[in-house]
């Protein structure tokens, strides 16, 4: 849930709350407050705490977390839900200790030893509810931009996420509202891959991927038209990870390594190369066939026809982004090194190694889209250390 500390106020007045340091478990009833601070936030996940008073080893053993006012809520584990009344506040005290004062096993709650707390609390709703007001209000308008997707409480450092899916309710919820208008946009802010099981019904999806500060004008811009959408999918580690795999297994994606749409259309022909010593030229014609300005990325891949041993089908060797006016063509080279695009580490010989033999360029705008493709030759092997 959303952290709590946004709708607290410390004794002070300021957002956030209270803390309280003892070096004592509450089991001692003559412990006194070894120090007090503000914090800003109910999130602690690495409690990096140590006072010049201690010689020893610090250990943060417990908290209090007081917004002060007549009713006093002590909170458990599990969900607290509080009758909330207009004007009326609520005094919250929460405990917590370093590692082995924990009675409950939570993976990530605690990392080093060290304690761990995260409040977090929002408006009960009742979801069906809250889903037919999101849909009826889709009828309202001509067009529907739907942001969803995940956030630092989904997905972060120190733990796995336990399925792919989106937050509870955000697939019913991007069901209706696509139902209720069809010309429905879907935005999905993610920094891993999710579980789309509506995409096929949605006619206009963005992955906003996390843009930082400037992600609602990055946003705005594209949605509309300001800037031309040239994003690809981006991913890939290892030998056989990435879209190496699927190729090599034969597997189709719902959205293969460098995909993406744009406002216009194009049209990629005259293939060329040229081989000057080590230097390989790829050249082409980039057209656009639309009606507006756009940039394309064109993805040249290079692989061995046949290999000594697996390799993958073909591997990402030059991308260059072309930016192309409504109606016209761009002729576009790209430079690449023969021997960094056709050697592989040999483990044996413990060198790279470029293999003798016939090797295929395939260009085209993803990986599983290479409609152009040439073939050059390698005439002897040849290994090699460093640079």
């Amino acid at each position: 849930m959303p952290l709590l500390s946004r709708l607290t106020k410390s004794s002070s007045g300021l957002v956030g709350f209270d803390m309280k340091v003892f070096l004592d478990p509450p089991s001692n009833p003559n412990r006194k407050v070894f120090d007090s601070l503000y914090v800003n936030t109910s999130d602690i996940f690495l409690a990096n705490y140590k006072n010049p008073q201690d010689q020893g080893e610090p250990l943060l053993s417990d908290s209090g977390w007081d917004v002060y006012t007549r009713r006093d809520i002590r909170v458990p584990i599990q969900p607290l839900s509080v009758w909330n009344r207009t004007s009326k506040s609520y005094h919250i005290h929460i405990a917590f200790g370093t590692l082995p004062t924990r009675t409950f096993n939570v993976a990530g709650a605690t990392a080093f030893g060290a304690g761990g707390l995260r409040a977090g609390g929002t408006r009960k709703i009742d979801l069906k509810s809250e889903l037919e007001k999101a849909a009826f209000m889709a009828t309202q308008f001509d067009q529907v931009i739907l942001c969803a997707g995940l956030n630092g409480d989904w997905e972060s450092e120190g733990y796995y996420r336990s399925t792919m899916d989106l937050p509870p309710g955000t697939d019913e919820l991007i069901d209706l509202v696509v139902a209720a208008n069809p010309n429905t946009g879907v935005i999905i802010q993610s920094g891993t891959p999710v579980s789309m099981p509506w995409a096929n019904r949605v006619p206009a999806l963005i992955h906003a991927w996390y843009g930082g500060n400037e992600t609602g004008n990055a946003i705005a811009d594209v949605v509309f038209g300001t800037v031309p959408e040239r994003g690809r999918t981006a991913y890939g580690e290892g030998v056989y990870i990435g879209y190496r795999f699927y190729e090599k297994c034969k597997r189709d994606v719902a959205f293969p390594f460098g995909h993406g749409l744009s406002y216009t259309t194009f049209e990629l022909s005259s293939l060329s190369l040229e081989e000057t010593g080590d230097e390989l030229t790829v050249a082409l014609d980039v057209h656009n066939s639309g009606d507006v300005d756009g940039a394309e990325v064109v993805q040249v891949y290079v692989g061995q026809i046949l290999p000594r041993i697996w390799r993958p089908i073909k591997g990402l060797k030059g991308f260059p982004k072309v930016f192309v006016a409504a109606g016209k063509s761009e002729r576009v080279k790209i430079h690449t090194s023969k021997k960094y695009a056709t050697s592989f580490w040999d483990e044996q010989g413990h060198a790279w190694v470029q293999e003798k033999g016939q090797y295929t360029v395939r260009v085209g705008d993803f990986s599983a889209h290479t409609p152009l493709s040439a073939t050059f030759h390698v005439g002897q092997t040849a290994w090699w250390k460093g640079l």
